[in-house]
């Protein structure tokens, strides 16, 4: 089982899926606000971290069930998905 815990982990499993599925607004979204992290003051830089967290949060929670079903069959092992260390999805890939 893999956990996706922080936004790197996230934005490694979206480039990932990319080359299986089409990545929604939502998940296109995150990787806007994660490039962006480090662009501009330092001083706004907490809050752009902030900001990347709640579109990841809002990325898994819109996730598509085609998306879903892409995941379970390309990558074959069952993931959970954490937001402030609380499980937000869980998705089980039958075939283990």
């Amino acid at each position: 089982m893999t956990e996706i815990k922080t936004i790197q982990e996230y934005k490694s499993f979206i480039e990932t899926m990319a080359n299986f599925h089409k990545l929604d607004n939502f998940m296109v979204n995150f990787l806007h606000a994660f490039n962006n992290i480090a662009v501009g003051c330092n001083c706004k830089k907490k809050a752009r971290v902030g900001a990347t967290n709640l579109r990841k949060k809002e990325s898994i929670e819109n996730m598509s069930q085609s998306f879903i079903t892409s995941v379970k069959e390309n990558l074959k092992e069952d993931l959970s998905f954490y937001h402030n260390n609380e499980q937000i999805l869980f998705i089980e890939n039958g075939s283990n």
